[in-house]
């Protein structure tokens, strides 16, 4: 799943119950993955994680609840996904917990394979993002540094971007 080549992947696990939380982090640390726990939603704020590509929440911790806590999580990591964990089958609470933002929701005892599905898709498209980003980067470094003009059209004949070179030559920005 991670390559060495890859920076670390980190995943942040938050789960108050201690052999649910071994057994989550065993799953992922096999799979190469750096994983940080905490036991509470506040434990968890209050450790530095860098910028996790996810977070494995429980539903229901002893300082409150997934739906609550996702907004504050997609605050302080925007780019993380969020998959909720749940001992109780609760068609409300996943509805309010994928509004919040959650990427997925899974339920307890989690079947390590679909935990390594879901990770293996968020890690993908954490892949294809950066990928994105960095073809983006190039192809603006492309545009900026041509010395021929350069406009761009919509499929209306609207234009929707022009390079440096293009406003020197016919003088307008």
């Amino acid at each position: 799943m991670v390559t060495p080549d890859e920076p670390n992947l980190v995943v942040v696990v938050v789960e108050d119950d201690a052999e649910t939380r071994a057994n989550l982090c065993d799953i992922l640390e096999l799979d190469g993955l750096v994983v940080r726990s905490a036991g509470t939603f506040t434990e968890c704020m209050a450790h530095k994680h860098g910028s996790p590509m996810a977070v494995i929440l429980d539903c229901q911790l002893p300082d409150g609840t997934a739906d609550q806590m996702i907004p504050h999580l997609k605050s302080a990591w925007p780019e993380a996904a969020i998959v909720v964990v749940t001992g109780y089958p609760d068609i409300d609470g996943a509805i309010a917990c994928l509004r919040q933002g959650a990427s997925d929701y899974l339920l307890k005892p989690v079947n390590p394979d679909a935990l390594r599905s879901t990770v293996a898709r968020i890690v993908e498209a954490r892949r294809a993002a950066v990928t994105m980003r960095q073809r983006k980067a190039h192809l603006s470094s492309i545009l900026n540094t041509a010395v021929d003009a350069i406009i761009t059209i919509d499929h209306q004949g609207m234009i929707t971007g022009t390079n440096p070179a293009t406003e020197s030559l016919f003088g307008y920005a």
